[in-house]
């Protein structure tokens, strides 16, 4: 120490007990918040080392625990941040969410994917199902859209599989309302993927679709530093969730024409604007699927003119600090203004076709009080009570009298729907008539693509008439959407017995028999 004097000396003292400087914070918080865990860790192990005990070093340590999943330790580190400020709001809400979580996710197991690049975390017991089809989609979409996106995490990335609508409240910004009264089941936060069982849900709902949705909003995230907005990030989530299964341009289903349609004549498109902090937060679930579907349209243009290049243009112009409206004008060459104007000019060209009977989207829940207003939906009064009055003769086995019900319901409504499509299947069946039930339903999947029933249905009357490898894809439709119907994987291992693959009939046997087992 020779050399250096007294003053010196109570400078570096004052120093050292100052603790870390903002910027040595705000470094590490905003890799934090881009979910560089990696860069995250390199910045602040120096910073513990100086700081041994520092309130602000072990705030962020808390943080970044929480945001490697490891909740125990994240709850443990505030602790000493709480000590030294019992009202700190910051911190107090962080407890409050690292507890929440804690308690949510205990009695977990967790099985990493077949090329190791995704945890999976879940509850002991039915969905077990769900991870090799988890294991395939996430895997292809880690090759596909990193070709798409140009990222590839270097860490193996978390997906917590939910029980209940209650448990993704538990762990996230939303409350369990909102995730009914909109749909929003799967969530990306706190760099990882999380979801709602289908086994939580009457129908299942498309819940491969959907985790890699969640997927492509962690490599946005991660790509642009946390910088894009809610309503670009849910335009490319929703453009490339399909990219996994399928690598053709993607098309709007019927119900999103359908809105897209009414919102542009009737004047009430959702604002961008206010899909912000989350779609999830908008009033009503047809609110939420009307602003996925201008979104998907926005990215749609992009794609369509300039392809996988211009989606990460705008991307990094973001990530470069340009706003939304800056990134758009640089990709396009056009002011925002004129960019809104041509893109609703293209809404209008796309003749979108307005279906026969509008109803309301919703998805239902098992634990939901209302689940038995399902007949509610049916836009048509007349339709309602012709379904309510065939759905009384099917219980007392009068299935020829509840088909002739059901066929004028459909009338009534319009042509094809899906709810009243299914029932008259569903009677088509037992009445023997498998060869009626193709005509049946294969116009309500056009309207309705991820209403399961149809599928199984249409899977069962296939197979009863031969058409063996239509049942496959069918019955391989209706696992897609609700991999919890005993029934369905044992229709399938019958049809993959018939196609002469053992191996793929075996495993669904094993499914039928996990989801089959008492809970």
């Amino acid at each position: 120490m020779r050399g250096i004097g007294f003053g010196v000396l109570l400078l570096l003292s004052a120093a050292a007990f100052a603790g870390p400087t903002r910027r040595e914070i705000d470094v590490v918080s905003e890799a934090i918040e881009a979910w560089d865990t990696i860069q995250a860790a390199a910045k602040l192990a120096p910073l513990e080392a100086s700081f041994p005990g520092d309130p602000d070093v072990e705030f962020l340590k808390a943080r970044l625990a929480f945001y490697r999943a490891e909740y125990a330790k994240a709850v443990g580190y505030l602790e000493p941040v709480l000590a030294a400020s019992p009202n700190d709001k910051a911190a107090l809400a962080a407890q409050s969410l690292f507890k929440s979580t804690l308690a949510a996710l205990s009695r977990r197991e967790t099985v990493t994917t077949s090329k190791g690049r995704f945890v999976i975390s879940y509850a002991p017991g039915p969905d077990e199902v769900l991870i090799p089809y988890l294991d395939e989609a996430l895997e292809t979409a880690y090759d596909e859209l990193g070709k798409v996106f140009d990222e590839r995490p270097s860490e193996p990335v978390r997906v917590e599989l939910l029980e209940r609508p209650e448990q993704l409240a538990a762990v996230s910004p939303l409350k369990a309302s909102e995730i009914k009264t909109t749909g929003t089941i799967a969530l990306c936060k706190y760099n990882r993927l999380m979801m709602v069982t289908p086994r939580a849900l009457v129908y299942g709902y498309p819940w491969l679709d959907a985790v890699v949705h969640e997927y492509v909003h962690l490599l946005v995230t991660r790509r642009s530093r946390n910088t894009v907005p809610v309503w670009i990030h849910e335009g490319l989530a929703k453009y490339y969730e399909t990219r996994w299964r399928d690598p053709g341009p993607p098309r709007l289903s019927r119900q999103s024409e359908d809105l897209l349609s009414r919102g542009l004549h009737q004047k009430t498109l959702i604002r961008f604007e206010a899909m912000s902090p989350s779609i999830a937060k908008l009033p009503s679930a047809e609110d939420a699927a009307l602003a996925y579907a201008q979104v998907f349209t926005v990215v749609g243009m992009l794609a369509r003119s300039g392809g996988e290049y211009d989606v990460r243009k705008l991307i990094d112009a973001m990530r470069s600090g340009a706003s939304d409206r800056a990134a758009l004008e640089l990709v396009t060459g056009k002011n925002f203004t004129r960019f809104e104007r041509e893109w609703k000019n293209t809404l209008f060209g796309m003749n979108l076709r307005v279906l026969p009977a509008h109803a309301e989207m919703k998805l239902l829940f098992k634990d939901d009080e209302h689940k038995d207003d399902e007949l509610e939906s049916l836009g048509e009064e007349e339709a309602r009570n012709l379904t309510g009055i065939a759905d009384r003769l099917a219980v007392r086995k009068r299935y020829g009298a509840a088909a002739k019900e059901y066929q004028k319901a459909l009338e009534k409504a319009g042509g094809a729907n899906p709810l009243v499509s299914a029932r008259l299947a569903s009677v088509l069946l037992k009445l023997g008539s498998p060869t009626q039930v193709e005509a049946v339903v294969t116009p309500a999947i056009e309207i309705e693509p991820d209403h399961v029933l149809l599928y199984v249905y249409r899977g069962k009357a296939r197979l009863a008439t031969g058409n063996v490898e239509g049942a496959r894809r069918d019955l391989e439709l209706g696992i897609r959407l609700n991999p919890f119907d005993p029934e369905t994987h044992g229709l399938l291992a019958e049809a993959l017995t018939r196609l002469g693959e053992t191996g793929a009939a075996e495993r669904e046997r094993r499914h039928h028999r996990l989801v089959a087992a008492p809970e």
